[in-house]
């Protein structure tokens, strides 16, 4: 994933402090009821096909590596 993309994630996170949704050194979370306004955010980054992360009852789960994996079109 490009740097600002990442600077635009990390903002995002950096506004979002409700408990289950966190960015702490390399771990991300975002718990299921930010889910869609993440969504929109990610929803704005050009050609992105996916973020490789990991989905659980309380939301979904990524880390600094998965975001350097993510494809564009």
């Amino acid at each position: 994933m490009y740097d600002e993309h990442i600077q635009m994630i990390n903002d995002w996170f950096k506004q979002h402090d409700d408990y289950g949704t966190y960015h702490v050194d390399d771990e991300y979370a975002v718990r299921i009821g930010d889910m869609r306004e993440f969504r929109d955010l990610i929803a704005e980054i050009p050609d992105l096909i996916y973020i490789p992360c990991d989905f659980g009852t309380e939301g979904i789960f990524f880390t600094t590596e998965d975001l350097n994996k993510a494809r564009y079109y």
